[in-house]
């Protein structure tokens, strides 16, 4: 995940501060009658501002000329303003113009550090604002976050979209983007997850951290896996299914870890076995894991019942009607491959189909060449008591039983239709072409 460039009206700040520290070298003494002056004052230009603040409490601050961006002087007013809804705010009220105000947590990085002198910066100093990382507790509780918030930053706002961006690390371990509205801002409140971002946007969120919460989250895929670095691959917008390759110690074990929008543990998968999902597994050393997968594939290809010394395979995920793996296996004993369904959870069944019928679910053998499998179709015509040198085929669909049907030509003789049924592969009868005009269009092939 990317964040869009972000700024503060800099200009603003740097006219600003030099004007009020003109107007006092050191903060002035709180004087009581100048909370009375902005509780009077205050509350409706907060309101005319489009402010989310009801407020508690108002102090003026002052006053001063600070230019516009014709360079002419503005005669322009400020007071700090408390909010019940957490988050206070400076108001800056110019002569011409409308009144806006800047968060407090914006303006933290115009307060001293220890040790440096108070010039009359601009900065939150009520006590009621004095830690506004508290302030950022109630905007994460409205994002719907289960989140107490221990650490808090302003990353920056959108001039174009209006909405300001915040870090928030909470104490349960998480961390998170909050996209916040500003006032006339059409942008809707938004959550981005620190676990679905770029490095090094997300300063609480270091390596280290994301990879000590992808443990904790991965620990009921219950693999033997010490690891050593981690990414986020990409999410699916519909689902909000998020995928982390995780690599291992050994740097061929890693795996890529399936979580729902909830972080919720969903599933893993071998990285010899996720080449489709976003770019693959770049942490491990796809050779390694692939060398490492064979003897897992040809254990499953074993327990289907296809008869393979398995020499190579390309996994193609999970199929997205079923959610079995699709796998396309290529075997050294026999020049022909298939397609296999492979379960991946109980109650599920595998099967395998050819190259050609392969082709009437949209899929193309890489690993073999359709023609490959004509000499064991002629061999399944054969079993049913029909003879046929295979010299072309196609896939001419299937029905809503499941039935498909595959259309050869044969050397020497009329073309036939094969029958197969749903399921490992197995022909349920062939037909002359003849018995076959009612068939997706009949016999075409010459």
């Amino acid at each position: 995940m990317k964040f869009i460039a972000l700024g503060l009206a800099a200009a603003l700040l740097a006219a600003l501060s030099p004007a009020m520290a003109s107007a006092a070298d050191k903060p002035q003494p709180d004087d009581p009658k100048t909370h009375v002056q902005g509780m009077k004052e205050a509350p409706p230009l907060a309101q005319q501002a489009g402010l989310e603040c009801t407020v508690t409490d108002a102090k003026f601050i002052g006053q001063a000329k600070p230019k516009d961006a014709s360079g002419k002087e503005n005669p322009t007013k400020f007071y700090e303003l408390v909010c019940q809804e957490g988050l206070g705010y400076i108001l800056w009220v110019p002569t011409t113009g409308a009144p806006y105000g800047f968060n407090c947590l914006a303006l933290l990085r115009e307060k001293p550090k220890a040790g440096e002198p108070d010039k009359g910066q601009l900065y939150c100093r009520l006590p009621a604002n004095a830690d506004p990382v508290k302030g950022v507790q109630p905007l994460a509780t409205k994002a719907g976050l289960a989140c107490t918030v221990d650490q808090a930053r302003w990353m920056g706002a959108s001039t174009e979209q209006k909405f300001d961006q915040f870090e928030v690390d909470c104490s349960e371990g998480h961390d998170y983007v909050l996209e916040i509205p500003q006032p006339g801002s059409t942008h809707k409140l938004n959550v981005a997850d620190c676990m679905n971002a770029d490095a090094g946007v997300c300063q609480y969120f270091p390596k280290e951290k994301f990879i000590a919460v992808l443990g904790q989250l991965a620990a009921p895929a219950n693999r033997p896996c010490q690891i050593t670095d981690a990414r986020w691959i990409g999410k699916i917008a519909s689902t909000g299914v998020s995928y982390y390759e995780l690599a291992c110690a050994d740097e061929k074990a890693g795996y890529v870890l399936q979580l729902d929008a909830k972080n919720g543990y969903l599933g893993s998968l071998d990285c010899a076995r996720a080449s489709t999902i976003g770019n693959g597994c770049t942490l491990t050393s796809a050779a390694a894991a692939q060398t490492a997968q064979l003897a897992t594939y040809a254990k499953l290809t074993k327990e289907l019942g296809y008869p393979c010394q398995l020499q190579s395979y390309r996994s193609l995920g999970q199929e997205e009607k079923s959610g079995r793996e699709l796998v396309e296996l290529a075997c050294s004993d026999h020049p022909d491959g298939v397609f296999a369904l492979f379960p991946v959870d109980k109650g599920q069944t595998g099967e395998y189909f050819n190259c050609i019928r392969a082709e009437g679910r949209s899929l193309k053998c890489a690993l073999t060449s359709d023609a490959a499998a004509y000499s064991r179709i002629s061999a399944e015509i054969s079993s049913k008591g029909k003879t046929c040198q295979v010299s072309n085929a196609r896939s001419v669909g299937s029905t809503a039983a499941g039935d498909e049907y595959v259309e050869v030509a044969c050397s020497g003789a009329p073309g036939l239709m094969v029958d197969y049924t749903p399921g490992p592969e197995a022909v349920k009868s062939v037909l002359t072409c003849a018995e076959a005009k009612p068939i997706g269009g009949g016999c075409t092939l010459k």
